[in-house]
């Protein structure tokens, strides 16, 4: 009984630190490192099989390379290398900051990226005449875990090859979405890293089956859904023209579609809303109205 009485009249006379809170202004400190991951080339072909990197403030100086192969490169103006495998660049101090890169060639070109926490890629494919490949590259000596959220037509899909993926350090990973996922509908990933670093990728080839023609590049990633957006470079040559919506909310999304020309920016007479339930994607044909003269 002596022991818990001591216990309690020991808390008692222990009291609270009176410790006034500091305020610090915020302040602005130099980068020290810098990490690019360069996509591998396109599959087939001579596709993008040059890596080219500079530094925007005119920095010269030695980044290392984790990815194929431990290394070095010289930046000196802008740098090129030929390697068909992801690269994995390193800046230090003064040449960190202002870091770019790029992997072209052949009518192709994806920028060199900083390893990101959560992407988006819309219109994914995963069947005969269009399908997409997820790349997962890690730049780090230590395993990486993603998992990847799969949203189609009818709404979230279950992918267990997909879930808690692991990338050991070093190493790259491919997922054909046609074998992991097969079906004919336009697709929607969400790739969120809760462990490690990984620079993440989707290769997108449509193939017309028989002796039509066949094209592959990379599908651009989106950091964050967002209410308004603009889509580029939709005029011109033939085509078709498909739009892809992804609504990751818990309730229905209402979509208005303009068309922005020279002379202006108008709403097509015959766009009507595009409503996308909640979890699901939706695709819609622009073909027709992206033909027309106006």
């Amino acid at each position: 009984m002596l022991l818990p009485l001591l216990t309690v009249g020991a808390l008692a006379l222990v009291g609270p630190v009176d410790d006034a809170p500091t305020v610090h202004a915020p302040s602005k400190a130099p980068l020290q490192r810098a990490t690019l991951v360069c996509s591998a080339a396109l599959n087939g072909g001579e596709g993008a099989s040059t890596v080219a990197l500079a530094n925007a403030n005119g920095v010269t100086g030695e980044v290392a390379t984790r990815l194929p192969t431990s290394g070095s490169i010289d930046i000196v103006a802008t740098t090129r290398t030929g390697t068909r495998k992801a690269l994995v660049a390193q800046a230090e101090d003064a040449l960190a900051a202002g870091l770019v890169g790029v992997r072209y060639g052949a009518g192709a070109a994806v920028p060199c990226t900083a390893p990101a926490p959560d992407q988006w890629f819309t219109g994914v494919g995963a069947g005969p005449e269009h399908s997409s490949t997820l790349r997962l590259v890690n730049p780090d000596g230590g395993r990486a875990v993603a998992d990847v959220t799969v949203l189609g037509p009818d709404g979230p899909i279950d992918v267990p090859a997909l879930r808690g993926v692991t990338v050991p350090g070093g190493h790259t990973m491919d997922f054909d979405l046609g074998e992991v996922v097969p079906t004919r509908d336009e697709l929607a990933l969400r790739v969120l890293i809760s462990r490690g670093r990984l620079g993440v990728d989707v290769v997108d080839r449509v193939d017309e089956l028989g002796r039509g023609d066949t094209s592959q590049d990379w599908l651009p990633a989106q950091a964050e859904p967002v209410a308004s957006a603009y889509l580029l470079g939709l005029g011109g040559k033939r085509g078709e023209r498909v739009l892809v919506l992804a609504n990751p909310g818990d309730s229905e999304a209402r979509v208005g579609l303009k068309v922005v020309t020279k002379e202006s920016e108008f709403s097509p007479a015959d766009g009507d809303e595009i409503r996308v339930a909640p979890g699901a994607t939706e695709t819609v044909n622009l073909t027709r109205m992206l033909a027309a003269r106006t």
